[in-house]
């Protein structure tokens, strides 16, 4: 059986290689939750991923050129870019159905599903388009409210959910955003999150707390700052991300222990997550996030191979109760005693609590388990 994924997200080396070519570079969690879910399908179905690859500025570049590549077994076709504002999203539909046309006629018998990232606007414009025409039944996959998205305007919001609606089935991140854009109760799988095992190294020599995500006020970034500069070990904050770096900068410059890394490809943040002391996820609790997000680091940090701090968050509370350091609800104190609490734990206790941690998140969101039920899923829809 295969998957056709229309997605942004590209193989991580190509990734890392188109950030380093742009002034303005791509948020790297849509990239690796979904390349993540991409390999998962892949372990049990043929999977061609159209990536419609991800340019945050017009004209940087003017131009992308179609490229193929193969990885494992998944078919990667970067779709070609005509990046001009009027121009770049009816260009990349009609040139994906050229393509999902091409396709089809090698199909002998079992239709493809098609799979789409559900927060990209053209991608779900191309999958309709090519859902009526070819007769393809739909998977959407949903990782947050578009109502909360930054820069979310209510109008655009409001279209998009409508639009969501359409699909045949769904994998939402929570059971509210199942409720959100699945009116009519159509067969879905949630999927909280996805990790995968891995081994990287940190050549860093000093002992580091880590933080690597986005650095708006919102996400709890400057409530980390302040709660770090609130206590004396000699102990280093490396922060890795993308967005309003000022505070960060500022802070820097006033506490040498305050390390800011810029944002950071993939694999080099696997590295920092793997050597630190502890990584840390400082977004504060906010009931309408709690019921609709679940923070995109949480399960790539439990599977790092050393202990997470986050802040409360009612699933992942309940689910890993004594495998985290809770931080309350991420106020500037909340942190600072969760800062407390780790450092006053025994080495062994740290270690002893990150393998439990990093054993319980592989056994049920890990490559292989989402890939297993990701295949009794789609079987269920045949």
């Amino acid at each position: 059986m295969k998957i056709i994924y229309l997605t942004n997200s590209m193989i991580s080396e190509d990734f890392d290689a188109l950030n380093e070519t742009v002034s303005v570079k791509a948020n790297p969690s849509n990239q690796n939750f979904h390349a993540r879910l991409i390999k998962a399908f892949s372990l049990h179905h043929a999977v061609i991923a159209l990536s419609y690859r991800p340019l945050a500025n017009y004209n940087d570049p003017n131009f992308l050129p179609y490229e193929w590549k193969k990885d494992q077994k998944i078919t990667y076709h970067y779709l070609p870019i005509h990046n001009r504002r009027y121009t770049r999203q009816q260009k990349l539909i009609d040139y994906g159905m050229t393509l999902i046309g091409k396709l089809m006629k090698t199909v002998k018998k079992d239709k493809p599903f098609l799979v789409v990232d559900g927060l990209n606007a053209t991608l779900r414009h191309l999958a309709l388009k090519a859902s009526r025409k070819h007769g393809l039944k739909t998977i959407l996959v949903v990782t947050d409210n578009p109502y909360l998205l930054s820069g979310s305007k209510e109008k655009t919001a409001r279209a998009a959910i409508k639009q969501m609606s359409k699909f045949d089935y769904f994998i939402p991140l929570t059971p509210a955003l199942d409720i959100l854009v699945n009116p009519l109760h159509r067969p879905h799988l949630n999927l909280p999150g996805i990790a995968e095992g891995r081994e990287y190294y940190s050549q860093y020599q000093r002992p580091y707390f880590f933080f690597a995500g986005a650095l708006h006020e919102r996400y709890g970034i400057n409530n980390l700052i302040t709660a770090f500069q609130g206590v004396t070990y000699d102990v280093d904050l490396l922060i890795a991300g993308h967005g309003p770096d000022h505070f960060v900068r500022q802070a820097s410059a006033h506490d040498e222990r305050i390390k800011f890394l810029g944002q950071l490809a993939p694999s080099e943040i696997f590295k920092y997550e793997s050597g630190a002391l502890l990584n840390i996820n400082p977004r504060p609790f906010d009931r309408v996030l709690n019921d609709y997000s679940i923070p995109s680091k949480f399960f790539e940090y439990m599977t790092s191979g050393v202990p997470t701090m986050s802040t409360e968050h009612a699933f992942l509370t309940s689910k890993y109760a004594k495998l985290a350091i809770w931080a309350g609800q991420g106020s500037p104190t909340d942190l600072k005693m969760g800062l407390v609490e780790f450092m006053g734990m025994a080495a062994s206790t740290r270690d002893r609590m990150a393998k439990k941690a990093q054993e319980a998140v592989l056994e049920e969101y890990g490559i292989e388990a989402v890939g297993t039920a990701l295949a009794q899923f789609t079987k269920s829809l045949r």
